[in-house]
């Protein structure tokens, strides 16, 4: 049972507007069919205050999930406040905008990417080449680097990556994989296996990724989201019979994913069972390993900006990167030099107060 649900924003606003407990009288009458007293009213006016203030920091996003009074399946407890992620496909379903959603994510998506691309180039400038000599030359590659438009035209990337052109690209296709599989379902990933194998040659990006071997796991992303299928393994109570099923079946898709990547070479299955057995591995390590939950948090807090520059890391900077030939340190090297660049970007944010550009997209 929730007696409230929706954003970040939507919060702040309904705190700000004086309306939140209303709204929230209102939903316990609606949906629990009960009255509430004047002091647990006073109880949430004085709590909510606390996590108004809490929740106004730009380090949370705008459009975090938001949820009070959120009670436990199969048990009698209940979460008083919880903070979660929205997907683009609980998003786009929740506000059923498409201008607002299209506008809202990608300015979400490019505010991250901003900051980084200004770093970059003063980087470059600074250590590698005349980046802007570069780009008086050809003004097109400025503006397509900005906006992270080159795979697009077919142009090569100068220092953005094919990665953002993808997520761009996502944020388009969401509400047509999301019509799609409200009509056909989880069979959409079946057709697509299928169609697959009578394709000659994938939709390759001019910065070496392959933009099609993503889309049944975006499909599937989408089923899930959009069928709240994950619900069916919460409701059971949290036992020791159900951790050691859960365990096996984990270990089960990680081996067999593994063992069907290098044995069969079935058009694009190969990369989508790696890309399977790596989440598998992260959600075992996240599940049973306790020790990994701080550094991984951390880890995650900085991935947006740790994505968007490890490619540039070991392009232009291999004599740091690699300069000791094991793979696994060379990893190692990459994810540390990530993460200090994600760290000092942070600093940089908070500095020129840059998370104001959110302002953008607050009311959209």
């Amino acid at each position: 049972m929730l007696i409230y649900a929706g954003t970040k924003s939507d919060l702040m606003i309904d705190t700000e507007n004086d309306c939140l407990e209303t709204k929230l009288y209102e939903n316990i009458k609606l949906k629990m069919n009960r009255t509430t007293g004047l002091s647990e009213l006073n109880a949430w006016r004085n709590s909510l205050k606390e996590m108004y203030i809490t929740l106004n920091d730009s380090d949370i996003p705008k459009d975090a999930g938001v949820a009070i009074e959120y009670n436990i399946p199969q048990t009698s407890k209940r979460v008083d406040f919880l903070i979660s992620g929205y997907g683009l496909t609980i998003k786009y379903n929740k506000n059923r905008d498409i201008k607002s959603y299209f506008i809202s994510s990608w300015l979400a998506l490019m505010t991250q990417w901003w900051i980084i691309w200004i770093v970059k180039m003063i980087i470059t400038q600074v250590f590698v080449e005349n980046i802007i000599v570069f780009y008086k030359y050809s003004t097109l590659y400025f503006f397509l680097d900005m906006f992270e438009w080159n795979d697009f035209f077919g142009m090569p990337v100068i220092l953005g990556n094919w990665y953002l052109c993808f997520a761009q690209l996502v944020i388009l296709l969401v509400p047509f994989i999301d019509f799609a599989v409200k009509k056909f379902g989880i069979l959409c990933v079946i057709v697509y296996y299928v169609m697959m194998q009578y394709m000659q040659n994938g939709i390759f990006s001019e910065g070496g990724g392959e933009y099609i071997i993503y889309i049944p796991v975006l499909i599937t992303a989408v089923w899930i989201a959009q069928k709240d299928n994950i619900k069916v393994f919460l409701k059971y109570p949290d036992t020791k019979i159900k951790q050691i099923l859960e365990m096996i079946c984990l270990v089960v898709t990680i081996i067999v994913s593994l063992w069907m990547k290098w044995k069969y070479n079935i058009m694009y299955l190969g990369s989508i069972y790696a890309i399977i057995a790596t989440i598998g591995i992260v959600m075992f390590i996240v599940k049973y390993m306790k020790i990994f939950h701080k550094p991984l948090g951390y880890l995650g807090k900085h991935s947006a900006a740790m994505f968007l520059i490890h490619s540039y890391l070991y392009l232009e900077f291999p004599e740091i990167i690699f300069f000791h030939k094991n793979a696994i340190i060379s990893y190692v090297i990459l994810v540390i030099t990530s993460l200090l660049f994600a760290i000092g970007i942070e600093k940089i944010k908070k500095i020129i107060h840059y998370d104001n550009l959110h302002l953008l997209y607050k009311k959209i």
